[in-house]
């Protein structure tokens, strides 16, 4: 309503990546896994042993394999200079109570992708509605160079040929990897409710500058030298020239402008 609408911001947050499979389905799938570099590296991990995608349906083996996840995703971020959230016990204690609520067979999507039967991935995520959400990956850094994700990426795309699923949603980032797969983006935007009045007013206009990075040039400096730390971890000082010549030229060739135009003819029914 229009007197709600003007108490109310909205703060441009981040994109949210899908791969929307309504149209073309076999064509995009067939894309998806004809992609060289997953089908390299799952090739290379076939080397080692038996590969396999397995979604545990059981509640008992599920909250076995919780505590090796976690800390699976601990090692992962920690390697990247990141902290894991699985740091933080409610995280954990959240994670596990979707475990006992959700339908393990159904709704709930907890995946492990052994090499002769050991855990080297992770996926928890979800399904409902024609929809796999792709949520929370992890994997074993043992395996690094072996791009176990793009693996068990390219594994979860095998599991949904046969499932009813009409998305694939990568959910809300602007990591690298979703762009490489997606098909379709969205922007994503924080909705702020405020009260009338001038301290409301004062309140809102500094809330939006603090919520766009404006008012806080330090915090965007600090931010900047932690990605830079982070790449020094993994390339070294003398390797990051080449390794943000590499990511330049990568962003130049898959950099992609998109328009999106939706038209409904006068007095047709609305899309579902």
């Amino acid at each position: 309503p229009e007197p709600l609408r003007r108490q109310m911001t909205l703060v441009p947050a981040k994109t949210a990546a899908d791969i929307d499979l309504r149209a073309r389905r076999e064509e995009v799938l067939r894309e998806l896994l004809e992609k060289k570099r997953p089908l390299q590296f799952k090739r290379k991990l076939e080397k080692l042993g038996r590969l396999e995608l397995r979604h545990l349906e059981d509640r008992a083996e599920i909250r076995r394999h919780l505590p090796l996840f976690f800390r699976q995703h601990i090692q992962r971020w920690a390697m990247a200079g990141e902290t894991s959230a699985f740091l933080q016990e409610p995280t954990r204690r959240l994670f596990a109570a979707w475990a006992d609520a959700l339908d393990p067979a159904a709704e709930l999507r907890f995946a492990a992708l052994t090499l002769d039967g050991r855990p080297i991935a992770y996926h928890f995520g979800f399904e409902t509605h024609g929809k796999f959400i792709f949520y929370k990956p992890t994997f074993d850094v043992a395996y690094w160079d072996y791009s176990v994700g793009t693996v068990l990426i390219r594994k979860l795309f095998e599991y949904i040929q046969d499932r009813p699923v009409h998305t694939f949603d990568l959910t809300i980032g602007g990591e690298e990897y979703k762009r490489r797969f997606a098909n379709h983006e969205a922007a994503v935007y924080r909705g702020l409710f405020y009260a009338r009045g001038p301290r409301a007013m004062a309140r809102r206009w500094g809330d939006a500058r603090v919520l766009r990075g404006r008012s806080d040039p330090w915090e965007a400096l600090a931010a900047r030298a932690r990605r830079l730390r982070s790449a020094a971890r993994r390339h070294g000082w003398a390797g990051l020239p080449g390794a943000a010549l590499r990511a330049g030229f990568r962003r130049f060739v898959y950099r992609r402008v998109e328009v999106c135009l939706y038209a409904r003819a006068a007095g047709a029914a609305p899309a579902d």
